[in-house]
């Protein structure tokens, strides 16, 4: 994807997740709109856009303790439920 370099994506068909929010900026509301989808992926070496500083695979109770956002949590939570019940062993 764009912004990581990934490329050999396979979607898992079912998990599509929007979340919305605002924020501020400068003094003006911004309006952004997130949709979170779930992928395997044949290789694991990313190359990040100038957008980002780094990244990190982790297992679901590192990245539950690490997310600083409870919407973020929410959405790993429902990613989980969607593992454990439709791909066991994912």
């Amino acid at each position: 994807m764009e912004e990581t370099s990934l490329t050999g994506l396979l979607p898992m068909p079912g998990f599509r997740v929007t979340s919305r929010y605002q924020f501020e900026r400068d003094g003006r509301r911004i309006d952004k709109t997130v949709t979170y989808y779930l992928a395997d992926v044949d290789r694991m070496d990313v190359c990040l856009s100038d957008e980002h500083t780094e990244c990190a695979w982790l297992d679901i109770e590192t990245a539950r303790r690490t997310l600083t956002y409870g919407e973020t949590r929410r959405i790993l939570g429902l990613a989980e439920t969607y593992l454990v019940s439709e791909h066991p062993g994912s």
